[in-house]
């Protein structure tokens, strides 16, 4: 049996806020999209794990504003 959410599985939660950020979208853009304190989201790119709602929101945006899909979400260990 496969162990979810297994480290290479996990999404890079820097990685896509980075990606956001260099798209032209800072942590406050992204606080202020997503309806949450600058300082979730500065958590988040700490090393915070997301809500499972809040990242899903967060992997949404990231699609909408990269064009990527979500299998090309950045994850750790890859």
């Amino acid at each position: 049996m496969r162990r979810l959410g297994s480290l290479a599985e996990r999404v890079d939660w820097f990685q896509v806020l980075e990606d956001l950020r260099r798209a032209g979208l800072p942590c406050s853009a992204v606080a202020k999209h997503l309806r949450v304190p600058h300082s979730t989201v500065h958590g988040w790119k700490m090393g915070v794990e997301p809500k499972h709602v809040d990242g899903e929101l967060l992997v949404d945006l990231w699609i909408g504003i990269t064009q990527c899909n979500r299998h090309q979400v950045p994850r750790v260990g890859k």
